[in-house]
């Protein structure tokens, strides 16, 4: 019985862990970009007000006239994912952003920025779901 809680209990941290690892070239998908393509890519200019870009793209659907707080895990950085219309990828500087308020609770968002917009902006449903 002891055992089975030590494995959940790692099971458990390790998808925690894991919930909003940053993809840097070494993700888990079935088809990489070659770093002779990563490096053409134009990834844009370090978004360094990058709290403001995200939090105003969050509070377009955010209830109004309450007080809302955002936890950053980390600075954005260069990041990519496969475009979901299966041809390409999304890239630029992201990372994992909490918005939590007593209306809303606690949800967690991953974005990707470029050129100063948000390109990616998914709620993160999934714990294992990885960029």
């Amino acid at each position: 019985m002891k055992s089975i809680f030590k494995l959940s209990f790692l099971l458990i941290l390790s998808i925690i862990l894991i919930s909003c690892v940053q993809n840097k070239g070494g993700a888990i998908y079935s088809q990489q970009p070659s770093q002779e393509e990563m490096i053409s890519w134009n990834w844009g200019k370090y978004p360094s007000n990058y709290k403001k870009i995200v939090e105003s793209e969050l509070n377009k659907d955010a209830p109004k006239g309450k007080k809302i707080y955002y936890e950053y895990e980390g600075k954005p950085e260069k990041i990519w994912m496969p475009n979901k219309l299966g041809v390409g990828y999304v890239y630029g500087y992201g990372g994992c952003v909490v918005q939590s308020s007593n209306d809303i609770g606690r949800v967690k968002y991953r974005y990707i920025i470029r050129d100063g917009m948000v390109v990616v902006l998914e709620e993160m449903k999934d714990s294992m779901t990885l960029f």
